[in-house]
């Protein structure tokens, strides 16, 4: 997990990541709905706190809104992006939805899926969840959606050493078959 998640928590640690992209231009918006309580979740926040992110759970999020902000930077053309969480509020239940949408030009017809999309869709299987991608609202820009539970399976939960950021290009085993950072998929591609 990156050090800046265990420091400030899934939240915050977005909206710093965010500080990046907006320096060059691009505006981007974090919205979580636990930070703006309707009456109901407000009355429940006196009874339940905030659910917590699992680790695994936490660094698979911040993966992916990173990946699809690089790609928003880099390839869209976008000049606004949007990154909402849902799930954080007391009593929203077992999963999190996490979206990241822009008003760039979108995924065009011929586009291929590459390393990154690969990564992030089998980071999100390993915790039991799904990636999405389709056009914004109104047919504009692109959408990511990830659907994530809180609480990782239990044959994850126990494995408090999985990591999915691995800078040192080594491997890990995630549900019995193993995922190799990019840096070492292509390095055996070569080989």
């Amino acid at each position: 997990m990156p050090p800046v998640l265990a420091e400030l928590g899934l939240v915050p640690a977005l909206r710093e990541l965010v500080m990046r992209y907006e320096a060059d231009g691009l505006q981007v918006l974090v919205r979580a709905d636990s930070e703006a309580p309707t009456d109901a979740q407000a009355a429940a926040r006196e009874v339940s706190p905030v659910p917590p992110v699992a680790p695994d759970v936490a660094g698979t999020v911040y993966a992916v809104v990173a990946e699809a902000l690089r790609n928003v930077s880099r390839h869209s053309g976008a000049r606004t992006c949007t990154v909402t969480l849902v799930g954080l509020a007391p009593g929203a239940g077992p999963r999190l939805t996490v979206s990241v949408e822009d008003d760039g030009r979108g995924v065009g017809p011929a586009a291929r899926p590459g390393v990154g999309t690969q990564s992030l869709r089998e980071r999100a299987e390993a915790l039991g969840g799904t990636v999405t991608w389709r056009p914004g609202e109104g047919g504009r820009g692109t959408r990511i959606d990830l659907d994530v539970p809180l609480v990782p399976p239990a044959s994850l939960e126990s494995r408090a050493s999985l990591e999915f950021f691995d800078p040192l290009g080594q491997e890990d085993e995630v549900r019995g078959r193993v995922r190799w950072d990019r840096r070492v998929r292509r390095d055996r591609r070569v080989r």
